[in-house]
């Protein structure tokens, strides 16, 4: 007699056979450091994460029995731009 619960299904299945999405990123850095005289400098930064905004979405469901069984129901961060500004004396 099997020891089955109400959503196990009986086979010989091993974990982690379920692939999901690709993940594509590319993230860019970029600065500008200026002299201002002989002590004083300032350095401008912008950093752009997932630069092409890429979608990138999270695994699917992976619960037998429910109903978004293979559903991918969110994604990951969008584009992001940060920008400094660094004054050094």
């Amino acid at each position: 007699m099997d020891n089955q619960g109400p959503f196990q299904i009986p086979g010989h299945a091993g974990r982690g056979i379920i692939d999901g999405p690709g993940f594509n990123n590319v993230d860019l850095t970029l600065q500008k450091t200026t002299l201002i005289g002989d002590r004083h400098q300032v350095a401008f930064r912008s950093e752009f994460f997932n630069l092409t905004n890429h979608p990138n979405f999270d695994f699917p469901v992976r619960t037998v029995g429910t109903a978004n069984f293979g559903a991918i129901n969110s994604a990951k961060s969008p584009r992001v731009i940060q920008f400094s500004l660094r004054y050094s004396f």
